[in-house]
């Protein structure tokens, strides 16, 4: 760790840390994938280790769950609705009252008395005063327990056993108001969370999942879309990106066919091939692609490349609310600055172990995951400091 590789060596110094990472008693890492690229140097490196499935080798092209990374995309999907016009002049400040999605009685249930307030500029930087349905219920929060809450929707599924494990989940069903199990927000309702709000909209800081699941909505009711045609049709297509999709809402692309989903693990559990159904991300983080993919999104991010030049940026403007906690050093849309030993990391983590950063100091793109709920942490950190300290910052 105290010797760095010059450049012609740095590919294999790479592997081989993919590679111990599946042996490092800190982890429980069965499987490993990253893309790295500096464009100002012309480098880039694609590596994987690990059974990806059962008898079935990593590979740098693997697809793999990205879990909360994915609200990037629907922040991008929000803010590319904004250029086009369709909040009107108040753009993100635009609050859920005045877009038509839910009626008075739902949005007061969602906030207490408070909902009709909430602005897309605070669901998109978590200053809603939202719970976090998958990780809170009414009476906790997930962070105050060591976790999961007993009746958030994550705690409640670990207790309910197959079926409720298996359970494939949609995000609102507004014909089923009071039945927790028609949709992840009517659970959220059901289960009385919007009865005790974190806080009054626009006053603090609280992650929540809760807030992008109805971002998704708002997208899917502005648009008359839904939410995965509007990523492929916005994102994915234009980006030319052929592996990547919306799981369990679209047929698989061609491609994916051939290629099966990496593995997700907690601890040593394996969940996609225990019939652990992830469909209640969706808004929330519900992508499928490769890591190679994942970084050819967070360039044009960065570069605001599907944006016009007047909302280019706007993804990474950084704001400071209240209760905002380190590591994290500032908010974005769907975005995130966060201090580490490299300097700055802008992007995003997923909870299966997923990392999508850009280091601005090294013009660094990093991509990946170690496909593991549980303990994973910075792994990304090493690689990164391996690569600035390679080729120096920019």
């Amino acid at each position: 760790m105290n010797k760095f590789p010059e450049p012609r060596n740095l590919d294999q110094q790479l592997q081989q840390s993919l590679e111990a990472l599946l042996s490092n008693q800190d982890y429980q890492v069965f499987n490993a994938v990253i893309d790295i690229q500096v464009p100002s140097q012309r480098y880039r490196f694609s590596g994987a280790a690990g059974l990806a499935a059962e008898r079935l080798k990593m590979h740098p092209d693997q697809p793999f769950h990205w879990a909360s990374v994915g609200k990037t995309l629907t922040a991008l999907i929000i803010v590319q609705a904004d250029d086009r016009g369709l909040f009107g002049d108040k753009g993100l400040d635009t609050a859920l009252a005045e877009i038509g999605l839910f009626g008075d009685a739902v949005l007061d249930r969602l906030h207490h008395n408070a909902g009709r307030l909430i602005t897309m500029r605070q669901l998109l930087t978590h200053t809603a005063g939202l719970r976090d349905g998958m990780t809170d219920d009414a009476g906790s929060l997930g962070q105050d327990v060591g976790g999961l809450a007993p009746r958030s929707l994550l705690g409640a599924m670990l207790q309910g056993g197959n079926q409720a494990l298996n359970r494939h989940w949609i995000p609102w069903d507004a014909n089923e108001l009071d039945v927790d199990t028609a949709g992840t927000l009517n659970y959220y309702l059901h289960g009385g969370l919007g009865e005790v709000p974190v806080a009054p909209p626009g006053a603090r800081f609280y992650y929540s999942d809760t807030g992008y699941v109805i971002l998704g909505l708002v997208a899917e009711h502005v648009t008359g879309q839904p939410l995965q045609r509007l990523l492929k049709q916005w994102v994915f297509e234009p980006l030319g990106l052929t592996d990547t999709y919306l799981a369990y809402r679209e047929p698989l692309p061609d491609r994916q066919k051939l290629m099966e989903e990496a593995e997700v693990y907690a601890e040593s559990q394996p969940l996609l091939s225990s019939g652990f159904n992830l469909s209640f991300d969706w808004g929330g983080g519900g992508i499928v692609s490769s890591a190679v993919s994942m970084n050819r999104i967070l360039q044009a991010v960065i570069q605001g490349e599907l944006l016009s030049p007047e909302k280019a940026q706007l993804m990474c403007q950084w704001c400071q609310p209240a209760a905002l906690k380190q590591p994290r050093t500032g908010v974005g849309l769907g975005m995130f600055r966060t201090q580490c030993q490299q300097g700055e990391l802008w992007g995003h983590s997923g909870a299966w172990g997923a990392k999508m950063f850009y280091h601005p100091q090294g013009d660094i793109y990093f991509s990946g995951t170690v496909n593991q709920a549980v303990g994973t942490g910075n792994w990304h950190w090493e690689f990164i400091e391996r690569v600035r300290r390679c080729f120096g910052d920019s």
